[in-house]
């Protein structure tokens, strides 16, 4: 028996699947920490749209949806399913909008309002165009060795643990200890040498008094600009 999820069951689906990111970001920024560092924004977005990408895919559910019971139901459309839910979640997604939007090099303002009007129309109507729609499954009529509410609490429970130490071991591991001791509220993972080491080589190897830099740039230019970079 299939029957539709309240509003209130979407809300928890979306508050489930987007802390469930957040910490396996922190997980996942640990864990290649050493040879590259991941910016919080955008990269909680990329991991959320890889996540609900590969639960989609492998098991047409993500942890939030498990926990009610709901599925991604395929309505039979032309394209394959696995083609159209990427579709789908590229352009329809939350984290998929966050992640466009916040991608651009820099904020224009008529391109962002078209970009979002055009993600909102598909959002409205992706159930006709996608042929996917969510639902929620009778727990008579759910195959065996689907996983149970207690277990996903479970799951949910040592994820929380494990990305809470991944977050403690990568701040240590990377800040100045007077940092995280005088304000601990603010210290944060910061890049290794390792990941930045094409930078500093690139410095080292190509060493120039900065008085020197900026004149001969006048050789090229009438007008040379100073400015910080975005970090």
């Amino acid at each position: 028996m299939r029957k539709h999820l309240s509003f209130f069951q979407h809300c928890l689906i979306f508050l489930i699947d987007g802390t469930t990111a957040f910490f396996l970001f922190h997980i996942v920024a640990w864990l290649i920490s050493y040879v590259c560092f991941i910016p919080f924004f955008p990269g909680f977005f990329f991991i959320w749209l890889v996540y609900d990408v590969i639960g989609y895919w492998r098991y047409r559910q993500t942890l939030g949806m498990a926990f009610f019971h709901a599925v991604m139901a395929d309505a039979g459309g032309r394209l394959p399913f696995e083609l159209r839910m990427v579709f789908r979640e590229t352009f329809t997604s939350f984290p998929a909008i966050i992640l466009w939007t916040l991608g651009w090099n820099y904020l224009y303002i008529p391109r962002f309002l078209l970009f979002c009007l055009l993600c909102g129309i598909l959002a409205l109507f992706r159930k006709r165009i996608f042929k996917i729609s969510l639902i929620r499954k009778d727990i008579s009529t759910l195959r065996q060795g689907r996983p149970s509410r207690r277990k996903i609490i479970y799951a949910y429970l040592v994820l929380i643990l494990v990305a809470t130490l991944a977050r403690i071991v990568n701040t240590i591991s990377t800040s100045n200890v007077d940092f995280y001791t005088d304000a601990p509220l603010y210290a944060a993972p910061q890049p290794t040498p390792h990941s930045v080491k094409k930078y500093t080589d690139f410095l080292k190897d190509n060493k120039q008094n900065i008085n020197d830099y900026v004149l001969e740039l006048f050789k090229t230019y009438d007008h040379v600009i100073l400015c910080e970079r975005s970090h």
